[in-house]
């Protein structure tokens, strides 16, 4: 989080990734430590009888674990659209059997984290979010060939249990079927879930068809508060 030695610099007890929860008891520790003998801070607490307001309002914390940098408010703190943002990429580069079956949603899950950035957790195609703020998010995959060209193939990009974008294409006789969803600045709180989910109508089971060329992607970023 800080760089160790620096003189008077503040040293946040985290083996990871910021936690403004806990850690602002360290940071207040620190200031009363540092400046006890100008009265700026009563033991341990953020605000002071000399000004009346929160000293640590607008103070900013590089996490040099992450790249991002943390403001507080003087009621929370948020991630600033600086230094590095939280994102994670998702892909599946290998072809799944008879995978979706007709008239079935599926989440598409299995999948091989290239990227973490940030605190985000991955748990069978759930993908839950570290902070609150806006995000983009991207999805692609193919439906196998097939021998009919009956129904239609949907792709969909989920927020909890609710669709907030789909995209859906009719079938091709004996072809694969691609598609993407992709939603730009979705306001959501810390601990929500995306999911990318598969539909197709054919009237038999489709594989997801995947190679190390087109790979099945899921891609969250933040992009800010």
């Amino acid at each position: 989080m800080a760089t160790t030695g620096a003189k008077n610099q503040p040293l946040v007890a985290t083996t990871d990734t910021f936690n403004p929860q806990g850690d602002i008891n360290t940071l207040a520790n620190w200031v009363a430590n540092n400046y006890a003998s100008a009265k700026i801070l009563t033991g341990a607490t953020l605000h002071t009888a000399l000004t009346g307001s929160d000293l640590f309002a607008e103070l900013r914390v590089f996490e040099t674990s992450t790249g991002q940098v943390w403001r507080y408010t003087g009621s929370a703190w948020v991630l600033e659209p600086l230094g590095t943002p939280p994102r994670i990429e998702l892909t599946i580069t290998t072809t799944s059997t008879s995978y979706f079956t007709t008239g079935v949603s599926r989440t598409v899950s299995g999948w091989t984290v290239t990227q973490n950035r940030g605190g985000f957790t991955e748990s069978s195609g759930v993908v839950t979010v570290p902070v609150a703020g806006r995000y983009n998010v991207f999805g692609q995959f193919q439906y196998g060939i097939q021998a009919t060209a009956a129904g239609a193939r949907v792709w969909q990009v989920n927020l909890g249990s609710g669709v907030i974008y789909r995209n859906s294409a009719p079938a091709v006789n004996a072809n694969t079927a691609y598609g993407t969803v992709a939603v730009t600045g979705v306001s959501v709180a810390a601990g929500e879930t995306f999911t990318l989910t598969g539909l197709q109508t054919a009237g038999v089971s489709l594989d997801l068809a995947a190679t190390t060329q087109i790979p099945t992607k899921f891609i969250i970023e933040y992009v800010g508060a």
